[in-house]
C-alpha cells in the first residue's frame, strides 16, 4: 500500500473492511474520506495517534460497522499493518514482516537502519499485527524474532532529545534533582501528572505489556542484540530460543533511564535479585551461556539453526492443545501473586473449562482409538 495523508481537520470514515480504497474531498466541499478499514488497521490508527470521534453506525452495504476518524494536521500513515484473514496471510510493512505457516505466526522485526529499535511506528504495526493474531482462529502460536544481526537494539534513542526538548520546555525553570529520589517519585505519583508520553514515549514502553497478555502460547527467537526494551520484548514472550551470536542487557543505566519495559517485574522471577541489580546496575551485556546458565533463555543453538529450531518447535506447540496452553498461562500469570491455596482453586475452574473443550474430547477419543489427537485449539 501507499501513503496516506489529508489535509487538516479533514474526517476519515472507516468502515471495518479491507483497506482498499479511500478518497478525499477537497475544499470548497466539505473535507472528509471514506475510506474502508479491517480491525487491525483500526487498532494501528489508535496507535499512531488518530482519534477516534462519533459513534459507530450501520450502513446498508453489508451492515458494516462505521467510525469517524479525525485526522490532525501533518498526519501521515504509512504502510498499512496486514489483515491475515482479508490478505492472504502473509505480510511485509515498513517495520515487520509477517509470514504464517500452519499455524505459527512469525513475525520479524526488520527496519536495518536502526537494527532493528523500537519506535513508535514499530510499535504501532506490532499492536495492529498481535490483535489480528489473537483474533485469528487459525493462528495458534507465535514466534518473534528480528531481521539480523540484532533482535531488537532497543527504544529508538533519536526520540530521546526531542522529549528532553519538550519536558523542559513544558517544565521551564525548576530545582536542582536531589541525589536520593525516592521522595520526589513518591510526590510524582502523588500527584498523578507524569504523561504517557514522558514516563513511557508513548506506547513503545507498552509492547511488551501486550505480548504478555497475548492469550497464546508466544516465542522469542532471539538471533541477535536483545537490549533495553528489546530484551523486554524477549522476557514478554513465554519461552525464549537464543543463537549462540545472541547477547541480552539492560542498558538503560547507561543513558541515565530506569528500565521502563517492565522488566523490573520480569527478571526477578527469571534470574533472582542479584543477577537482576547485576544487569540493571551495569547495563553489561551477557552471551548466549551466560543467559542460558542464569535461565533466561531455554534453549541455545548455532546461529544458522536457531531460527529452523524455534519454528520447528513453535509448529509443535501449534499441533498441540493450544486451548489447554491458554489456560495454563493464565494459571501462571494471575498465580504469581496468589498463595498455593487461591492457585489451587483457580486451578480447578480452568480444569472445569478444559474439560469441555474439543481439545480434551479430542484427546480422549484418539485415546481409545489408539490414534494420534488432532487438535484445533478451542
Amino acid at each position: 500500500m501507499g501513503l496516506l495523508s489529508g489535509p487538516e481537520g479533514c474526517v476519515l470514515s472507516c468502515s471495518m473492511l479491507s483497506p482498499v480504497r479511500a478518497r478525499w474531498k477537497t475544499p470548497p466541499m466539505r473535507s472528509y474520506a471514506a475510506f474502508e478499514i479491517s480491525p487491525a488497521l483500526m487498532c494501528y490508527l489508535g496507535q499512531v495517534g488518530v482519534s477516534v470521534v462519533g459513534r459507530p453506525r450501520r450502513v446498508n452495504r453489508g451492515g458494516v460497522e462505521v467510525r469517524h476518524v479525525r485526522w490532525t494536521a501533518g498526519r501521515t500513515l504509512h504502510r498499512m499493518p496486514s489483515d491475515p484473514t482479508l490478505r492472504g496471510g502473509n505480510a511485509t510493512s515498513e517495520f515487520i514482516e509477517v509470514r504464517r505457516d500452519d499455524g505459527v505466526v512469525l513475525i520479524t522485526l526488520d527496519h536495518a537502519s536502526t537494527r532493528n529499535a523500537l519506535g513508535t511506528e514499530m510499535a504501532a504495526e506490532l499492536y495492529a499485527e498481535l490483535e489480528a493474531f489473537e483474533s485469528n482462529d487459525l493462528d495458534r502460536v507465535l514466534v518473534l524474532t528480528g531481521r539480523d544481526p540484532s533482535f531488537c537494539s532497543g527504544a529508538n534513542i533519536r526520540r530521546f532529545d526531542e522529549t528532553i526538548g519538550r519536558i523542559e520546555q513544558e517544565e521551564g525553570a525548576r530545582a536542582e534533582r536531589q541525589p536520593l529520589p525516592w521522595g520526589d517519585m513518591e510526590a510524582r505519583l502523588g500527584q498523578r501528572a507524569s504523561e504517557k508520553a514522558e514516563a513511557g514515549f508513548g506506547s513503545v514502553s507498552n509492547v511488551p505489556l501486550r505480548i504478555s497478555e497475548v492469550q497464546k502460547p508466544t516465542i522469542a527467537a532471539v538471533n541477535g542484540h536483545a537490549i533495553g526494551v528489546g530484551l523486554g520484548l524477549a522476557l514478554s514472550c513465554d519461552i525464549r530460543i537464543a543463537s549462540e551470536k545472541a547477547e541480552f542487557a539492560e542498558a538503560f543505566v547507561r543513558m541515565g533511564l530506569v528500565p521502563g519495559d517492565g522488566s523490573c517485574w520480569q527478571l526477578p522471577r527469571l534470574i533472582g535479585l542479584s543477577n537482576t541489580y547485576y544487569m540493571q546496575y551495569t547495563g553489561d551485556r551477557l552471551s548466549a551461556d551466560e543467559a542460558y546458565r542464569m535461565g533466561l533463555v531455554s534453549r541455545v543453538h548455532p546461529h544458522e539453526e536457531m531460527l529452523s529450531a524455534a519454528m520447528e518447535f513453535a509448529g509443535r506447540l501449534a499441533s498441540g492443545a493450544t486451548y489447554s496452553m491458554s489456560l495454563t498461562k493464565y494459571l501462571v500469570q494471575r498465580s504469581f501473586d496468589m498463595g498455593f491455596g487461591d492457585s489451587l482453586r483457580l486451578a480447578q475452574t480452568a480444569q472445569e473449562l478444559a474439560r469441555r473443550s474439543d481439545d480434551h474430547k479430542e484427546a480422549v477419543r484418539a485415546f481409545l482409538d489408539k490414534r494420534r489427537p488432532e487438535f484445533k485449539g478451542r
